[in-house]
């Protein structure tokens, strides 16, 4: 789902350069601060891009219309001009950590969006303690909207100043946007448009806060509000394993899969 991947190797192998640490940081991560991009930006050897963060809550990409999207996320986005060769480069802030992953731009642009290393530096964590990496999933897809935009979706004035307060990083809240038929989400009546409150008995208005909950929640159920046309719909779901449901291989017959 997230596009990123673990190389391991042995740092006794690797001979005539000294090995430099990076250290994973996605809480540095802020709008208008500086970044360097270190990366091989259209094929050139260790291209380095200096720029600033514009933005810290775009919604994910389209990267092609039938092909991969990355979904259920925040994409940071910055006028940084890079193209192929840079992908997976690390975004780094004045300190040296990195913050980000280089992931896409938009053709003809000098537009740049890099994925936030919060579930980066979860995934890693749990990996070098030797456990397993759970993934939970209501099997389906939200985006993050303005409050403007939740306010005309009919949150109420109460509940908006109350996620302002208490989440003030985030300018908006998560409308679902997609469901799975016969997923969880499907089966408990959610529709696209619904305004997510509260996951977990806890406010929510952030992607990271979303998967972490779920995670944490996998074969259970967990508790989710959310707001309908004004009204408030408080529900059960069941927490599905993202992994049992990802398939690990295809069958192709004739051009189709």
């Amino acid at each position: 789902v997230h596009d990123f991947a673990f190389f391991k190797f042995d740092p006794a192998a690797v001979k005539h350069m000294p090995l430099v640490e990076l250290p994973l940081a996605p809480d540095e991560a802020e709008s208008a601060s500086e970044i360097v991009i270190i990366g091989n930006n259209a094929g050139e050897k260790c291209s380095i891009h200096r720029t600033t963060l514009a933005r810290l809550d775009r919604n994910a990409p389209t990267y092609s219309r039938s092909g991969y999207n990355d979904f259920n996320t925040f994409y940071f986005h910055s006028a940084s001009g890079t193209t192929g060769g840079s992908s997976g480069a690390p975004v780094l802030n004045l300190k040296g950590n990195a913050v980000a992953l280089n992931a896409g731009g938009k053709v003809g642009t000098s537009a740049g969006f890099f994925l936030p290393l919060d579930r980066v530096a979860r995934a890693l964590k749990l990996l070098q303690a030797s456990q397993p990496v759970p993934r939970g999933t209501l099997q389906m897809v939200c985006t993050h909207q303005t409050f403007d935009e939740a306010r005309r979706l009919g949150v109420p004035d109460e509940i908006e100043n109350e996620v302002r307060r208490r989440c003030g990083r985030q300018r908006g809240m998560l409308v679902v946007s997609e469901i799975v038929p016969e997923g969880p989400a499907a089966q408990a009546q959610l529709q696209p448009g619904d305004v997510v409150v509260q996951v977990g008995g806890e406010l929510c208005n952030s992607f990271v806060g979303l998967e972490s909950r779920l995670d944490d929640a996998v074969g259970s159920t967990i508790d989710l509000c959310v707001c309908r046309g004004g009204e408030l719909i408080r529900t059960k779901l069941q927490v599905d394993d993202l992994h049992a449901l990802t398939p690990h291989r295809y069958v192709e017959v004739g051009g189709a899969v």
